[in-house]
């Protein structure tokens, strides 16, 4: 393992690592790692470049189809789910996720050994309060939880376990924090500590887990966000000052849209709209003077402001070529999705689904960056997000079939995601690869130097 000494810019919590076994298409554990390695000429894509081992802004991670790219989204989506609390009854956490290929699996790392009907999660989140390792292990399909644990990473890489438990309780838990042990004696089968730990104020100001508790949970709450392939402008709290932004940089990308138009609609009570949007669990009432709430009513693109009395609406309209304007509704998937990309890597506070504003660094994690984007469109927005110091606010890590970028790409922002022998899916960095020459990097990859492509086969008839 790597030493972490060094602070990141801005305060914040970056996605160190991600490891996943036993979930889909995944049987072993598999690690993902935003560690940089040693290219000095390129320090502004990394939180603490001038130290030696910084944290990369991006990675990209390319594959075949059905080598398991949307099953290491969708493992993200289940562990954060799991997490945060959402509704067992979402589609998203709600099947039986264990790995399938072998009717009696089991698989090892340094941990100990995982038994086939347990799925295996750890993150490496690092904060300024040090490196840690947040993990547990779940039974998919009841979502009993069979362990849980968060332990500190020291810079002389010596572990110190905060907390561990199983099946039956804690077996590691530290002393004078007895709030929060006694919150965790009654816990669910299928409920994990962190959250309870979170929501349970420690009554004591000396405490030394709770801190730490609430500013790993508040991470995946607020800054830990995913976007599928059939997620849009779902609801983002953002500044008032990203549209004129957006207008400025969507001029760039020739989609003839010269404007982004609001247009006034009537004001309703605040009493009225609060209500209808916690039904939907989305909390707009935090809104402040500068910031707005963007999402999508009935197909239309509304932007929603508050003063003391009413929420006010207005509909953006699409300008075009200075000519007409029209809805939401009528713009291709394409537009859609860059519309998406500008609002995330342009804006600098929380865009989440609980409410509370944070200025931290957020990580967005995109499925198919490249779904209905024009090679040329999804490289001018790579190379934005790259160049831009505006996007360090956002650490961004996104799967994409998109060659071109390649050699715009440090070996280490690389990840390939492919099947073995057995069916099983396997991550690799392209930094294994001692002989990719950049210039050709994207040759070398079609050719299958770096493997992750189909090997295709002509169709014979008779």
């Amino acid at each position: 393992m790597h030493k972490f000494k060094y602070k990141i810019p801005y305060c914040s919590r970056v996605l160190v690592k991600f490891k996943v076994g036993n979930f889909a298409s995944f049987g072993n554990i598999e690690e993902f790692s935003m560690v940089a390695g040693h290219y000095g000429a390129e320090k502004n894509r990394t939180y603490g470049s001038s130290l030696q081992y910084p944290i990369l802004r991006s990675s990209y991670l390319y594959g075949k189809n059905a080598s398991g790219k949307s099953n290491f989204i969708r493992a993200m989506i289940y562990s954060r789910g799991a997490i945060i609390g959402i509704d067992p009854s979402n589609k998203n956490i709600s099947r039986d996720f264990k790995y399938r290929l072998s009717t009696d699996y089991s698989h090892r790392d340094s941990t100990g050994t995982i038994t086939k009907n347990d799925s295996y999660f750890e993150y490496y989140i690092k904060t300024d309060r040090g490196l840690f390792s947040y993990g547990f292990e779940i039974t998919t399909s009841s979502r009993v939880v069979m362990s849980e644990w968060l332990v500190k990473i020291n810079d002389d890489e010596t572990e110190e376990i905060l907390f561990e438990r199983d099946l039956i309780g804690f077996t590691t838990f530290p002393e004078n924090e007895q709030t929060l042990y006694d919150a965790g004696l009654n816990l669910e089968s299928t409920e994990l500590f962190l959250k309870r730990g979170f929501e349970t104020n420690s009554g004591n100001e000396n405490s030394a887990l709770y801190p730490i508790i609430s500013e790993l949970y508040t991470w995946f709450r607020d800054c830990f966000i995913i976007r599928t392939n059939d997620s849009y402008l779902t609801g983002m709290i953002v500044k008032k000052d990203v549209i004129q932004q957006i207008n400025d940089d969507i001029l760039g990308y020739d989609t003839g849209i010269t404007l982004l138009d609001p247009v006034e609609l009537r004001p309703f009570p605040k009493s009225t709209v609060e209500k209808e949007w916690e039904s939907k669990k989305i909390s707009i009432s935090s809104l402040k003077d500068d910031e707005c709430f963007i999402t999508v009513l009935s197909n239309r693109l509304i932007q929603i402001t508050t003063d003391d009395d009413s929420f006010h609406f207005k509909e953006l309209m699409f300008e075009h070529n200075h000519r007409f304007k029209q809805m939401y509704r009528d713009e291709s998937d394409g537009t859609k999705r860059l519309l998406l990309f500008l609002f995330l890597l342009n804006d600098q506070t929380r865009m989440n689904d609980s409410g509370d504003m944070t200025d931290k660094i957020r990580t967005v994690v995109i499925d198919e960056i490249d779904r209905s984007m024009h090679t040329g469109m999804t490289k001018k927005i790579i190379t934005d997000y790259i160049v831009n110091k505006s996007t360090e606010m956002c650490q961004l890590i996104a799967t994409t079939h998109e060659c071109d970028v390649l050699p715009q790409l440090r070996p280490d922002e690389i990840w390939f995601i492919d099947k073995n022998d057995d069916g099983e899916t396997v991550l690799y960095s392209l930094e294994e690869f001692k002989s990719a020459t950049r210039e050709i990097r994207d040759e070398m990859y079609l050719e299958g130097r770096f493997g992750a492509i189909p090997r295709v086969c002509p169709i014979e008839r008779s």
